[in-house]
């Protein structure tokens, strides 16, 4: 499913693929059994420019934050994402409907509180 420049591409390479949509750093929900995007993203995305403002650290500071590989495997990321090789095999997972909006935000909102807390215990501060 990860496309195979993808598993044995340096990173520079591996960036390139990368279309800086942010859209892998949106806080995922499960809505009846399936993986929805939401609108809210991981604290350290720089909304304006999708890019990720620990980008070193990701890994170490968001407890959430996967790499290409274990982020097709659990079918979070998105389908049109060029890392997912075989799109039309792959179970991409929906983008949040405004319908679903207000039922889900507080634990979106609960999770982007989360990635903090976790970041202020790593540092030893709060940000």
């Amino acid at each position: 499913m990860v496309n195979k420049p993808v598993q044995t591409a340096d990173e520079e390479e591996r960036e390139a693929l990368c279309r800086k949509c942010g859209r892998c750093c949106s806080v995922k929900v499960v809505i009846q059994g399936q993986v929805v995007l939401s609108p809210f993203y991981c604290p350290f995305l720089d909304e304006g420019t999708m890019l990720c403002t620990v980008y070193p650290r990701r890994y170490e500071l968001n407890p959430l934050c996967t790499s290409p590989e274990v982020g097709i495997r659990l079918g979070i990321w998105p389908g049109d994402c060029p890392y997912v090789d075989d799109p039309d095999n792959y179970a991409a997972p929906r983008d949040m409907l405004p319908e679903e909006l207000k039922a889900y935000e507080a634990q979106c909102r609960a999770a982007q509180e989360e990635i903090r807390r976790a970041v202020a215990t790593i540092l030893g501060a709060s940000l």
